[in-house]
């Protein structure tokens, strides 16, 4: 079922379906942002600005961070900011010799640059989701060592 919210901005007044937002970047207590499939514009909640709304859009990705909501959906704390996206909506990945992983976040232009450490757990979930999802299997070589023990 359909999750929408009507969310009021300065100047405009959007009804958004949560369900096809596909990823979601916040500051715990202040600030909420989104992207909207076909729409440029990054929609911005905060705690002051939009109390009501702030609440809803975060008890929503509280759910999509805990499993409630079926999908392949990551939480992950990168530069200051929690990120919740799904990866069924990641439309490519880079491998580089190094071990780094790289992405663009659906619809938008922020590129994640992920390595074992500092992120493990998450790192190792989005790069076992990347072999499983690709119809040649990764070359491995540029298994980081940790992964390739594990197999």
């Amino acid at each position: 079922m359909s999750y929408w919210v009507k969310l009021r901005d300065e100047r405009q007044t959007y009804v958004v379906n949560l369900d096809q937002v596909n990823a979601f970047t916040f500051i715990e207590h202040g600030r909420v942002s989104f992207f909207v499939a076909g729409n440029p514009q990054e929609i911005v909640l905060t705690v002051k600005s939009n109390p009501h709304e702030y609440r809803l859009v975060l008890a929503y990705v509280r759910t999509l961070s805990d499993g409630t909501v079926p999908g392949h959906w990551i939480t992950l704390k990168y530069d200051r900011v929690i990120l919740v996206f799904n990866l069924h909506h990641i439309h490519s990945f880079c491998v580089l010799d190094s071990g780094k992983l790289s992405f663009f976040l659906p619809d938008s232009s922020q590129e994640i640059v992920l390595q074992e450490n500092p992120h493990g757990e998450v790192y190792r979930r989005i790069y076992r989701y990347v072999q499983q999802v690709s119809r040649n299997p990764m070359d491995e070589s540029i298994d980081p060592p940790s992964i390739a023990s594990q197999e």
